[in-house]
């Protein structure tokens, strides 16, 4: 009689199939169809009354799905023959992973809800996000749709530490060992400046004296690079001005010169698209120049 079950089986893997057959007289011949085709008939009769078939199919594809593996016994055309049937059940890879939107940059301390799609897994693709090597397990949402498609949407909060690095995507059947694919999407993070003044290294803050050139160094860490950068004495924003001895140039001030009026605090300011920064203060003294007089006076002894 016609019997029928299901067998489920990974995408890539080899079908290895027994079809045992009692009895029969005569012996029967056995054959397996895949659907309407035949694809085994080398049949052994054994000695114990059984007709043995081993059916060996190598790389089960998609193309498999709810495909029909026949076993079919037949001994004379006077009796309908007997056969059995196993229904392909296929565990299929994903094909396609996608990131869905992404953006030219991002900004730092912004929060993003990040989408990515897979689609071609059965069962659904179970899809996990990475920052590197290291896995983000949390503000993760994951769903199952329609045509065994798979979305995750991932709620992130990008550092200015994230520039340069890859946010992964990655979809894969977990019946299916190796099916794993991947989408990378590097991140390019904007940032505020942060800006750090410091006295230039040659110089030795405690011995400065009046008419000696004093520089500073504004180190900025910043993306994109400032579109502005301004420098301030005592709160007082300075401006280029060569004979007056203040020279402006790319990230440092010179001030050439220096007199007692050139005292106090020094600090810069860097602007770009995503805000400014300030940098610490830092204190230029100046030791003065004294010019000692002496004064001499001649009198006369009072005489009585």
């Amino acid at each position: 009689e016609k019997i029928s079950n299901v067998e489920t089986f990974n995408e890539g893997s080899d079908i290895v199939l027994v079809c045992e057959v009692s009895g029969g007289r005569p012996r029967p011949n056995v054959t397996w169809y895949l659907d309407n085709s035949v694809i085994d008939e080398s049949f052994e009769h054994r000695t114990d009354g059984k007709t043995v078939n081993h059916l060996s199919y190598p790389n089960i594809g998609r193309q498999h799905l709810n495909a029909r593996l026949v076993c079919v016994a037949s001994n004379t055309n006077l009796t309908p023959p007997n056969n059995k049937v196993v229904i392909l059940d296929v565990n299929l890879k994903p094909i396609a992973v996608h990131i869905m939107t992404k953006d030219r940059f991002v900004s730092a301390d912004r929060t993003y809800d990040i989408e990515c799609k897979s689609s071609g897994s059965k069962p659904q693709a179970v899809i996990t996000w990475w920052k590197g090597n290291k896995q983000l397990k949390k503000l993760t949402k994951n769903f199952n749709e329609p045509d065994n498609q798979s979305l995750s949407i991932l709620t992130y909060t990008p550092s200015r530490d994230d520039d340069g690095k890859y946010l992964t995507c990655r979809a894969e059947n977990q019946y299916i060992e190796g099916s794993g694919i991947e989408d990378k999407w590097r991140l390019v993070v904007h940032y505020q400046p942060t800006t750090h003044l410091k006295m230039g290294s040659s110089l030795n803050p405690d011995d400065i004296k009046e008419g000696d050139d004093v520089y500073f160094e504004c180190v900025i860490q910043s993306n994109p690079k400032p579109y502005k950068m301004s420098w301030f004495h005592n709160g007082k924003e300075l401006h280029h001005n060569i004979s007056a001895g203040v020279i402006l140039s790319d990230q440092s001030l010179v001030l050439q010169s220096v007199s007692r009026a050139s005292a106090g605090d020094y600090n810069c300011l860097a602007v770009n698209s995503e805000g400014k920064g300030s940098s610490n203060p830092v204190t230029l003294r100046i030791r003065c120049k004294y010019l000692l007089i002496l004064l001499i006076s001649q009198y006369t002894p009072l005489t009585r």
